[in-house]
This record gives C-alpha cells, sequence and structure tokens, in this order.
C-alpha cells in the first residue's frame, strides 16, 4: 500500500471508530463501513483507480522526487545538529538568496522585478524542472551554503590563478549529460541528440529539454586546471560544433561550442582582484556544498519500503558507489 493510500486508510479507520463508538454508546449494534475513496477521474465512463494511479506515479517519477526529498532530509538534519534553524525568516532569506544566484547565473540583471518570475519559468522548462524540485534544492542549497561558513578559505595564488582563467580565452559551451549507465543506451540517446542538432538544426537547449536530459551552460578558461578533458574537447571545437562523447566518472557528456571569448590583455590585475576573490570563494564554497552533500548521503540509513522505488533507488546507490570508486583510482599509464 502506498503512502498516500495509506493515509486515506488510516482517516477513514478513524471515522469508522468514530461512528462505532457512538452508535455502542447509544445502544445500536449495526455498523457502518467507511465510504470508499472516490476515484481519481473518470474517463468517458471510465473509473481511473487512486491505487493504480499512485503506481504509476512512482514508476514514472518516484525515484527523481524520492532523491530530492531525500537531499533536503539530511541537509535540514544537519543544519538542524549544526543550530541552523529551517523554518524561520532567517533562512527563507538565504532560499531568497539562492533564487537570486540562479537568476543572476543565467543573465537575468536587466530583467525587471515584475518580468523574472516568467523569465524563472521559462529556466525551470528549458532544465525541465517543475517549480517543486526546484524549490527543494534552493532549500537545500541554502541549507549546505549555511554549513559551509568557515569552511572555505580563499589564498592569493588561487586568486592570481583564477585572473589568468577570467581574462584569457574563455569557451562559452552548454554540456548535455546523458543519464543512461549502459554504454549501448547511452550511445542511442547520444545519437538521438547529434541528429537533432546537426541534421536538423535544433538547438541543444530544446534538444535536450525535449529528451528530458540535463544541460548546463559553462565557461572553460583555455588554461583551466579542473576538467581537463571538458577543456580540452570545448577548445578542439569550432562554434556551433557538438563533440563526440566525454566519458567522466561513469557519464557521458556531450558538449556544444557557442563561441571563443579572446583574452583581456587590458584588464589589470588590482582593479578587478576582489572580484576575482569572490569568485573563488564561491567555487570552493560550491565545491565543499557537493562534497557534503555525498558526505551525508554516504552516513544516512535510508530504509526505502516501497518496491518499486526500493529497486531504483538500490540501482542509483550501487552507480554512485561504483562512481565513487573509479574516481578514487590513480591514474592508469598508458600502455607502451
Amino acid at each position: 500500500m502506498s503512502g498516500k493510500m495509506m493515509k486515506r486508510f488510516v482517516v477513514a479507520s478513524a471515522i469508522a471508530a468514530c461512528t462505532f463508538g457512538a452508535g455502542y454508546r447509544a445502544g445500536a449494534q449495526a455498523t457502518s463501513q467507511p465510504a470508499a475513496p472516490k476515484p481519481i477521474a473518470v474517463i468517458n465512463g471510465h473509473e481511473i483507480n487512486n491505487e493504480r494511479f499512485d503506481q504509476l506515479l512512482m514508476q514514472v517519477c518516484g525515484l527523481r522526487v524520492f532523491e530530492e526529498v531525500l537531499n533536503w532530509t539530511i541537509v535540514q538534519q544537519a543544519c538542524n545538529q549544526a543550530g541552523f534553524q529551517t523554518d524561520g525568516d532567517d533562512f527563507n532569506k538565504l532560499v531568497q538568496a539562492e533564487y537570486q544566484h540562479v537568476l543572476d547565473t543565467f543573465g537575468a540583471n536587466g530583467i525587471s522585478e515584475e518580468d523574472r518570475p516568467k523569465f524563472l519559468q521559462a529556466i525551470l522548462q528549458r532544465q525541465g524542472v517543475s517549480p517543486v524540485e526546484f524549490q527543494m534544492t534552493m532549500q537545500q542549497q541554502a541549507g549546505l551554503r549555511a554549513l559551509s561558513k568557515g569552511h572555505v578559505d580563499v589564498t592569493d595564488e588561487e586568486v592570481k590563478q583564477q585572473f589568468d582563467s577570467d581574462y584569457g580565452d574563455v569557451a562559452e559551451a552548454r554540456i548535455i549529460t546523458i543519464r543512461d549507465t549502459s554504454p549501448k543506451d547511452a550511445f542511442v540517446t547520444a545519437s538521438k541528440v547529434r541528429e537533432q542538432i546537426e541534421k536538423e538544426k535544433k538547438d541543444p537547449s530544446d534538444v535536450a529539454r525535449d529528451l528530458k536530459l540535463p544541460i548546463q551552460a559553462v565557461k572553460i578558461p583555455r588554461n583551466a586546471e579542473g576538467a581537463k578533458e571538458f577543456r580540452d574537447t570545448a577548445f578542439q571545437l569550432k562554434p556551433g560544433q557538438l563533440s563526440a562523447s566525454v566519458l567522466q566518472n561513469g557519464m557521458n557528456f556531450l558538449i556544444f561550442l557557442d563561441k571563443i571569448d579572446p583574452a583581456q590583455p587590458n584588464v589589470k590585475f588590482d582593479s578587478v582582484k576582489d572580484k576575482v576573490r569572490q569568485e573563488v570563494s564561491n567555487a570552493k564554497q560550491d565545491a565543499w556544498m557537493r562534497n557534503q552533500l555525498n558526505y551525508l548521503r554516504s552516513q544516512a540509513r535510508v530504509d526505502v519500503n516501497d518496491p518499486v522505488l526500493a529497486q531504483q533507488f538500490a540501482a542509483v546507490a550501487a552507480q554512485m558507489r561504483a562512481a565513487q570508486a573509479a574516481a578514487s583510482q590513480p591514474a592508469t599509464a598508458p600502455a607502451k
């Protein structure tokens, strides 16, 4: 029985108990049965059963929603243990700051306040994310950011390195994540993406939305130290070109190059060092937050009772363990 059906059962049982009790005190022996729940809908006279509908929801999007619930729950628990309350005005301000950060990331600086909700809605539609999922993610991010206080330090050397990255050549690209873990399925999905972008000339964001694939706009400096495969691949492309699949941590990615921004030799370090320092701090904070979430998940005891969800969740957990194990392995010397 699903959680939703269990709630209906408990409520119905309570009503039945009250009815029986009242009748007994009056001396009546007759009992009344709780009314059966109404169907979720009736289509051309055919009733859509509530329990069957719940089962379909669980199969189609149960895991996706459960992942959001899981992440927010363990972050909320960590915040409470650290003394951060997640149900007051102060925390709501942190959540609003996360909203603003997302809007700024997607270029909402020139958009009026009254038009920002529509702008945000368009972003969520392109990303294939519902408003409820987005709200939970913003709460999760706000909680992790609160936990990160005092855990992030920035050195002068890091600021100088970031300056060289910011004001040298930068590739502006969009990265599409292929979620399939089986090589065969990943190849099929990547082929669909490639055909729609290269042959049908569709915009990569529209393709990702239609195929329900995550897509992220990124700026990759030519001398970036991290994500070497992404960097090297992006700078080998021409604007408007889609890369071959890039394998990282057991997942496949496709890179679409939008343009190359040339270096800016006229910008002086002292004039932008404070801005760059904040950029480095934000990046290190985001990395700490990702690592902390992974740690919290690794320490959480999660008992999933629904059989369909339990099977899906076990598969994802196994994939995560495999990816973490692969990332921790030392690099293998190339064969001679």
